[in-house]
């Protein structure tokens, strides 16, 4: 108050001035300024109470300010404010130019009646103007931030029992309670742990530490033990418990979930712990302690483990993530494991897990009181040593939760509680412990499987199947046994038409209760084709034609089991621009079971897309059709047809019906196997008649596309006759013919033919961005071009690299340079959702760009081995430090003029590891090698009369024709596969700027490709005659590169003396008796 007075004393000399000034707030500051100096106004801040401040107001208003409407002429008691409480105040007047006092006084009563109505209030509840100590910088004078007039109006009393004016250290009741209710109140109130000041603890400028223990916190919050606490003081947040520093999860090489907290009390949390039976490689019971987590998604298993049972480690690219999203980087990969009883062999338990370092500490962490056991001794118990600390070598997720307990499910209620199991009573929950131990509480991992990269996943196996040589794969009894169900069970109705049973597999029991997930999913259908008329129209029309055809029927009952379905649009389709997809893979229940998995696939029975389109290449005269609705001509037995019901109505008005679907059905594991199953068979019951068709269903037949040729137009026509006679025994029909011999289409309607025929595969999962295709008309093969727009992020660009479709490798010099933009990336360790770094970004722009110049490349579709004099075949391979490519061309001779005809191409990325260029050239020299192996067939039937391999390395030509014993294990292997395939005598070599494998083994983008007439055309023209007739070989480069891969030689050295032994005793010793001695001796 002796404040407010000396201020009013000295407010009279601002009337003297006030004229000479306009009414601005910055005119009014610099006044001020001019005025008599005062000492900044903390009138306001020294107000200790309500009742001083309101004086202060009163005072004010009554004695200095008549100026009308009381103008805030001076603005010292605002400056007085502190800085947030005056911005405050200054942004709610904003709409004026200079506020009244009586709006200061009017916001200074509202603040105070707040103060006093929330005064002792824990921090739960926010106050309407907000500290700003952790933006203010400390004065010179004051350790302490500057704090808001709100938390100055209430400094004078204490904040623990807001009575007298003492420091909290001193307060009487702060020292009553426990040293964790000091702490939980000042975590309430917002307060400093380190110096109990009024400013958050990260902000503490001081440098003391707790007494008794040194770490960061005062020592009147100290709790626990004289020694340290474990790792850091805890904060709790109701019934999570986290750490307060920033590792609460280890980043070692451990993938353990720890919190480390200080043990209050004398019991001990305990999680359910077994002993069990887990089969190792040969099949021998072992013994593993396994921890069940209901929480986790998924099976975890120590590498320790897996090592001493033996499993076989398969890589996964799926991943995990922790509590909080937190992602799991040590997964090893997955093993599959089967778990018994440890007393009995049955039930076995089939599971898949992921192999971690480490999954958790010794569980339980500390011995549990003897009277545990004492209550529990009359039980089977699961884990013998429940009570004692101890590893786990498998956790059990709640996958495999449901099958462990018993039909009857006892359970006994208490701390710890037991759960009856097929392994015994696990005991789980709180448990008292032997003595007062600080604990490392484990936080439940709860891991889950990440599947959103899985399609991602199928689309770069595809891409990476393409560009791999086909290897043979040993037999499957499963597809041996759908094999056999298939002869089994099929018949054919008197029209001709097959009827097939589903094959399940012998563990098929019942499918789950998804009929809610699909009635989700075809309303949400509905939802999406209201807003799309044309898709809406499409999806009808294709409906009801599934159902006028008799391929689907309306069911009489209902189903717990319906499969539902989605449509794919595809607008550059000749005929069908939608189609109907049924999802059987849709998993549902705790089992995830599908209809899908539930079935046996069967084996492959068609040829490599390559086959196809290479023997298609082998007449002059060919034709294409495609089988009208292959799936849909073929029944599924009636027994069957109640696995396939879909919900369908035409209207959004009517009810929503059950159908069955009578056909084959696409989208269902088998269908393709059953499809061409059925052609096959159709082949061995009625093909004896039609010689041609047969041939060309067996060899020629894709899918639903028969792609046959012939020599000669008649024989083009006998073809066709056949076709459609043989077919049409089954019940099938041929539609979209193309030929490039007009006559071939003559007898067809206009509405069968279509033009061009497009080659890829008919994925509805996927849009190719390169889809080779054939048009008859120009009797050429050629690229469709439709790069997308995507975000240029490692999940962007990689699921656009797998759709790079190029069977034959025709493209290998722009495919090689996509594959080297994903090594780049993988080196780069970036996240899925990363974008990539500039220089990434660029290149691949650089690849996308080039990419429409694809089009203009034109493949001749025919060569005319059979109208040649000669056929004669060329290979040649590359490397460079990014990789190694081959590829294979025809040369075909008629009257001293040759054409050549690229056939195929391979290429591979060189590894991480740095390996020497001669050792890639070698490794080139093997994948031709192998393409050459596999293209054998293939060049029998183009008649080759030689076969000639060239590479531009003469270090690896030598090793070629070295011996395999002589050299190191990493090049003796190689030589020794590829001289499986090839001689010595077939190899040679060719300078580096006449090898067409070069721009393959480098990388091109697509302008460079189109130009590239080395890839295209092969060789000069002079080259290529003497690389027909070669003869002659240059000698073995013995250069140190090549001599260093060989095997060292040990060297035995014996010499011989032609001195007596009796004179060399003589000449060594002096002594003629000390000589006779020894002669004596020997």
């Amino acid at each position: 108050v002796d404040n407010a007075e000396l201020f009013l004393a000295r407010m009279g000399s601002v009337d003297s001035v006030l004229a000479s000034f306009e009414r601005m707030n910055a005119d009014i500051d610099t006044l001020n300024e001019k005025v008599d100096p005062l000492e900044r106004v903390d009138t306001l801040k020294a107000a200790a109470d309500f009742d001083e401040l309101y004086y202060f107001s009163k005072c004010v208003e009554r004695k200095v300010y008549m100026l009308p409407e009381y103008q805030f002429v001076d603005t010292r008691p605002l400056r007085g404010l502190d800085p947030s409480t005056r911005k405050a105040f200054e942004l709610k007047h904003s709409d004026v130019e200079i506020p009244a006092f009586s709006d200061l006084i009017s916001y200074v009563e509202q603040l105070c009646k707040i103060q006093e109505l929330t005064k002792g209030i824990t921090s739960s509840g926010k106050s309407s103007v907000k500290s700003n100590s952790a933006s203010s910088k400390p004065s010179s004078s004051s350790s302490k931030p500057q704090s808001s007039l709100l938390n100055s109006l209430g400094s004078s009393k204490c904040v623990v029992c807001a009575k007298e004016c003492h420091k909290i250290r001193e307060c009487p009741k702060f020292k009553e309670i426990t040293p964790v209710e000091r702490y939980e109140l000042m975590k309430r109130l917002n307060r400093c742990r380190n110096c109990l000041g009024n400013h958050y603890t990260s902000l503490c400028k001081s440098s003391s530490r707790c007494s008794k223990c040194t770490l960061r916190h005062h020592s009147d919050l100290h709790f626990g033990t004289d020694s340290k606490p474990s790792q850091a003081i805890v904060e709790a947040s109701g019934s999570h418990i986290v750490s307060n520093s920033a590792t609460s999860i280890n980043n070692n090489s451990s993938d353990a979930l720890t919190c480390n907290v200080p043990q209050i009390s004398n019991f001990t949390i305990m999680l359910g712990t077994a002993v069990v039976s887990m089969l190792d490689i040969h099949g021998q019971p072992k013994p593993v302690r396994i921890l069940i987590d209901i929480g986790s998604q998924v099976c975890l298993m120590t590498k320790k483990c897996s090592e001493a049972l033996g499993l076989r480690v398969q890589k996964s690219s799926r991943s995990m993530t922790a509590v909080g999203g937190t992602p799991i980087r040590h997964s090893n990969g997955m093993v599959s494991c089967i778990i018994t009883p440890s007393q009995n062999s049955e039930p076995r338990l089939e599971t898949q897990a992921f192999v971690i370092n480490k999954i958790t500490g010794d569980q339980p962490q500390v011995h549990v009181d003897h009277t545990v056991r004492n209550r529990f001794n009359n039980l089977c118990l699961a884990d013998p040593k429940f009570d004692q600390p101890g590893e786990i070598d498998f956790l059990m997720g709640a996958e495999l939760y449901p099958l462990i307990l018993n039909a009857t499910h006892n359970f006994i209620v208490g701390e710890p509680s037991a759960i009856s199991t097929i392994f015994g009573w696990i005991l789980v929950g709180k448990a008292p412990v032997t003595s007062s131990a600080s604990l490392s509480l484990l936080l439940s991992p709860s891991y889950t499987v990440n599947h959103c990269c899985d399609a991602l996943d199928i689309s770069l196996k595809k891409f990476w199947e393409i560009e791999e040589i086909s290897t043979h794969h040993p037999p499957n009894p499963e597809d041996d046994a759908c094999e056999a169900l298939f002869q089994e069970s099929h018949y054919r109705q008197p029209c001709g038409r097959f009827v097939v049973r589903l094959p399940f597999k012998n563990s098929f029991s019942t499918l789950p209760n998804n009929r809610e997930v699909a009635m989700k999913r075809f309303l949400s259908l509905e939802s999406r084709l209201s807003r799309q008329t044309t898709a809406r129209d499409e999806y009808i029309k294709f409906m009801e034609e599934y159902k006028s055809l008799g391929h689907m029927s309306l069911a009489h009952d209902s189903s717990s089991y319906i499969i539902p379905h989605h449509i794919v649009l595809k607008h550059d389709s000749v005929t069908t621009k939608l189609r109907v997809v049924f999802d059987a893979s849709a998993s549902c229940g705790p089992d995830n079971i599908s209809l899908n998995s539930s079935l046996l696939n069967g084996p492959k029975l068609q040829k490599d897309i390559w086959q196809i389109i290479s023997s298609f290449r082998l007449f002059p005269i060919v034709l294409c059709a495609d089988l009208r609705m292959m799936y849909r001509q073929i029944l599924v037995d009636p027994r069957d047809r109640t696995f396939q019901r879909i919900f369908y109505r035409s209207s959004p008005t009517s009810d929503v019906e059950e159908y069955l679907l009578n056909t084959v059905t696409y989208g269902v594991g088998p269908s393709a196997y059953l499809a061409l199953r059925c052609l096959i068979q159709l082949v061995k019951d009625d093909g004896a008649a039609y010689p041609l068709a047969s041939k060309a269903i067996l060899e020629q037949t894709f899918v639903d596309d028969i792609t046959a040729g012939a020599h000669d137009l008649e024989s083009a026509l006998c073809l066709q006759r056949e076709l459609n006679s043989l077919l049409a025994l089954g019940g099938f029909t041929l539609h979209k013919w193309s030929s490039n011999h007009p006559a071939l289409l003559e007898s067809v309607s206009s509405d069968k033919v279509t033009l061009p025929l497009n080659f890829s595969v008919d994925d509805d999962r996927t849009l190719k961005i390169l889809g080779i295709k054939y048009d008859p008309r120009c009797d050429t093969f050629s690229y469709n071009i439709a790069p997308n727009n995507i975000r240029i992020t490692k999940r962007g660009v990689l699921s656009e690299i797998a759709k790079i479709y190029d069977p034959l490798g025709w493209l290998t010099p722009v495919t090689f340079f996509a594959k080297h933009i994903m090594q780049l990336i993988w080196m780069k360790g970036l996240q899925w959702d990363d974008l990539l770094p500039p220089d990434l970004t660029c290149e691949w722009n650089n690849f996308t760009c080039g990419l429409p110049a694809l089009s203009a490349i034109s493949i001749p579709r025919y060569i005319p081995a059979e109208t040649s004099d000669a056929v004669h075949v060329l290979g040649y391979c590359d490397a460079s430090e990014k990789g190694y490519a081959c590829v294979v061309y025809a040369v075909t001779i008629r009257q001293d003029h040759h054409s050549i005809h690229i056939i195929q191409a391979k290429s591979k990325i060189a590894p991480l590891k740095t390996i020497s260029l001669p050792r890639l050239e070698l490794s080139g020299a093997l994948l031709l090698s192998k393409l050459i192996g596999e293209l054998k067939p293939y060049i029998e039937s183009l008649h080759a009369v030689s076969i000639n391999l060239f590479t531009d390395s003469t270090i690896a030509l030598s090793w070629i024709r070295t011996p395999p014993y002589k050299l190191k294990t990493y090049v003796a292997n190689r030589v020794a596969e590829i001289l499986n395939t090839t001689n010595p005598s077939q190899w040679h070599h060719v300078k580096s700027e006449h090898n067409p494998a070069d721009p393959a083994s480098r990388g091109l983008l697509g302008p460079d490709l189109v130009q590239c007439h080395l890839w295209w055309k092969g060789p000069p023209d002079f080259l290529v005659k003497e690389h027909i007739h070669f003869s002659s070989s240059p000698e073995i480069q013995e250069s140190v590169e090549y001599l260093h891969e060989f095997k060292p030689h040990a060297s035995h050295l014996t010499t011989s003396s032609s001195v007596p032994y009796l004179i060399s005793i003589l000449e060594k010793y002096s002594n003629y008796n000390k000589a006779q001695r020894i002669f004596s001796y020997v």
